[in-house]
């Protein structure tokens, strides 16, 4: 037996088994990429489903209120506004977040910048905004995406006419 030879081909086979499993772990990075992109994108629809699902007609009546009329809110209405628009923020945040770090694809994330800028185009939305220290470029990001008509509401499509009150 040529020893030689017998080397030769286990150097093969090594060489092989090494490409074969670097193809292999490719392979499971890329899926485990992919469910982390699905689970980030459940767990954002996740807080926005909270949110809505967190709403009652008081809540709906102030949030109304607030958008349009911000200053015939109470005091305590006032922060109760702050505090909804503070999670409804944070939740776009935590989007903007995750695409930035690829987490979302472009589509995903403009539909979704488009539904924040639209909702903070109003009267109330630009107050907040204004008080907002933080975040700079997260605004100026969805400033730059920013392609409605203020008149229209995005969720029900309703033109400011066509809204009718609480």
């Amino acid at each position: 037996m040529n020893w030689e030879i017998v080397a030769s081909t286990g150097e093969w086979a090594g060489a092989l088994a090494v490409v074969v499993t670097l193809v292999y772990l490719a392979r499971q990075i890329k899926q485990q990429n992919e469910i982390a992109k699905h689970n980030t994108w459940q767990n954002i629809m996740g807080q926005f489903n909270q949110l809505n699902l967190s709403y009652d007609s008081e809540k709906v009546r102030i949030l109304r209120t607030g958008k349009f009329d911000p200053d015939s809110l109470t005091d305590e209405e006032a922060t109760q506004f702050s505090f909804i628009l503070r999670i409804f923020h944070n939740s776009m945040l935590v989007a903007f977040r995750a695409y930035k770090s690829g987490y979302m694809n472009e589509t995903e994330w403009d539909e979704l910048a488009q539904a924040f800028a639209e909702e903070f185009d109003c009267p109330g939305g630009k107050r907040w905004i204004a008080g907002q220290q933080l975040f700079d470029e997260f605004f100026e990001e969805i400033n730059s995406r920013y392609r409605g008509d203020v008149r229209v509401d995005h969720f029900m499509g309703r033109a400011d006419g066509e809204r009718k009150d609480v």
